[in-house]
C-alpha cells in the first residue's frame, strides 16, 4: 500500500486504538491530529500514547486525550 501524507490524518474524535492501528499499517512515527472543521489540532505518536495509557486512559477513548496541541508546523513557500 502506498504510503501519502492523507493516510497520517485522524479526527480528534476517532479512538486511540484506530490511532495504534493507523501506525502499525503505515509503519509511520505520527498521526496528524484534525478538528471537526479539518484544520491541524495536534499530533499523537506512539509514545503520547504509552503515556497515556500508563495514566489510566483507555484504548476505545477519544484521540483528543492524548493529544499533543503543542505541536506547530511551516507553511511551504516558492
Amino acid at each position: 500500500m502506498k504510503n501519502t501524507i492523507k493516510n497520517l490524518f485522524l479526527l480528534e474524535t476517532s479512538s486511540i486504538k484506530s490511532a495504534i492501528k493507523k501506525l502499525n499499517k503505515y509503519k509511520c512515527q505520527i498521526i496528524l491530529v484534525l478538528n471537526k472543521n479539518h484544520k491541524l489540532s495536534g499530533t499523537v505518536t506512539d509514545g503520547d500514547i504509552r503515556r497515556g495509557i500508563l495514566n489510566g486512559i483507555e484504548l476505545d477513548s477519544k484521540l483528543e486525550k492524548v493529544t499533543n496541541k503543542k505541536s506547530f508546523y511551516l507553511k511551504e513557500y516558492f
